[in-house]
């Protein structure tokens, strides 16, 4: 990535961080729960409690690193991995109903069956296993992180995803800002860890074939709009133009091309820190990590104070519980 690139997508996160400042100082930086993330040391990597029993066999002893031999669907990277992950994130999700953490797991759920669906499309990805793995990697990091949370366990959850839980506990921010801040915690923070675990386990991380990890982008592209219309109809309207919201007339970039910039830079992120020549320059990398993504947290919050992104928090609830009551089928159908 380019210096110019790097600057782009420091001053966006989404475009409108940079100018948000840094109005909500105050807020306490976190410990990391671990210097190194999930799955660099022995042992499966889950700490979650699945929800499905699809999932809850693969969880049980998923450890990265590809084996077509594998009895494990995620560590084969067969079609029941992606299966499981969309099915766990859909039980996931039904919990959750109008809380204020639903949103992003929607959105995710949605961007998941496009990765699901794209996977069954023949010649569309280079290495489609590796590329099950990977998502199913990916998903475990939130699973985690959002079931630690629940679960009280706060000294294990990343600082990012601690604000955005925290926002989401108090109800005091839109649901774009809710979503935003889940993109934040899993992409700049969680995609690099899980790029990471990936790497690690391949001979030379320098030398992956990241074709298939920059294809996502062509799958976040084609599933944005219908996933935007079908959040905005389950829990804020203006979530359907949430894209058009946050890039003003006549960027020169546009949403997706900002997500496939933030993308890039985890990768490198996940590159450096799975060939980082020892415990010390892992553990520097991780808290880059850590601190860039909680530092796009807290300026995600000050755009709240400084954009009119939706319904405020007694609209928000009122619009969702109607939308569940009336028409759960339609909105457990959209994607």
């Amino acid at each position: 990535m380019t210096p110019r690139s790097i600057a782009t997508l420091a001053a966006a996160v989404l475009l409108l961080v940079a100018a948000a400042g840094f109005g909500a100082a105050a807020l306490r930086t976190p410990s990391p729960p671990s210097p190194l993330g999930a799955g660099f040391g022995p042992g499966p990597v889950v700490a979650h409690q699945p929800r499905t029993s699809l999932w809850a066999p693969i969880a049980e002893d998923f450890v990265p690193g590809v084996d077509p031999s594998s009895a494990n669907a995620c560590i084969a990277g067969d079609d029941r991995c992606l299966e499981a992950v969309v099915g766990e994130m859909q039980a996931r999700l039904e919990e959750l109903g109008c809380e204020h953490t639903a949103p992003f797991a929607f959105t995710y759920l949605e961007t998941t069956r496009g990765v699901e669906e794209h996977l069954a499309r023949d010649g569309f990805f280079v290495d489609p296993p590796e590329l099950a793995h990977l998502d199913a990697l990916f998903a475990v990091l939130y699973f985690d992180a959002i079931d630690n949370w629940r679960a009280g366990r706060i000294d294990e959850v990343p600082p990012a995803w601690q604000v955005a839980f925290e926002a989401a506990d108090r109800e005091q921010v839109s649901a774009a800002t809710d979503v935003m801040l889940g993109m934040n915690a899993h992409i700049s923070r969680d995609l690099a860890y899980a790029v990471a675990q990936l790497l690690a386990t391949t001979p030379d991380p320098h030398t992956a074939d990241t074709t298939d990890f920059f294809r996502i982008d062509e799958v976040i592209a084609a599933v944005q709009d219908p996933m935007l219309v079908g959040s905005g109809q389950r829990f804020d309207p203006r979530l359907s133009t949430l894209a058009e919201t946050l890039i003003p007339a006549g960027a020169e970039v546009d949403s997706v091309a900002l997500i496939a910039l933030w993308r890039e830079q985890a990768y490198e992120l996940g590159l450096r820190l799975a060939t980082a020549k020892d415990h010390a320059a892992r553990a520097a990398v991780a808290a880059e990590i850590e601190r860039a993504s909680f530092a796009s947290a807290v300026m995600i919050l000050n755009v709240e104070a400084s954009i009119d992104l939706g319904l405020d928090v007694d609209e928000r609830r009122r619009y969702c519980e109607q939308q569940l009551n009336t028409t759960p089928a339609a909105n457990d159908d959209i994607g």
